[in-house]
């Protein structure tokens, strides 16, 4: 039986899920960001492989509910130290994306 695709809207969901289940997860503790910087990072190779717009709305859709917070707030210093953590993390790995056929 031939592999079912998932629609791109079903799949737009998921990506939007899997982001928002990490930014979640990291407003919680930093003890984790490491391991969500990793998975996040994940998530965009998969993305790249169709074009890194649908990774980069997910996230851009996150950061002004993040940024839209007026006092400081520990969850909000949490999320925004893992996308420094992001950001670092990606920058060691560089630009090299090397993985088998997959979808985002």
């Amino acid at each position: 039986m031939p592999e079912v695709r998932a629609q791109p809207i079903q799949r737009q969901e998921l990506l939007k899920k899997s982001v928002a289940d990490i930014f979640d997860d990291v407003q919680k503790s930093t003890v984790l960001h490491r391991k969500n910087a990793l998975a996040l990072r994940k998530i965009q190779e998969r993305c790249s492989m169709n074009g890194e717009q649908a990774f980069n709305k997910a996230i851009l859709e996150m950061v002004p509910k993040i940024l839209s917070v007026k006092k400081k707030e520990p969850c909000v210093d949490r999320t925004i130290k893992f996308l420094g953590a992001f950001i670092q993390y990606t920058s060691e790995k560089g630009n090299s994306i090397v993985l088998p056929s997959g979808e985002c």
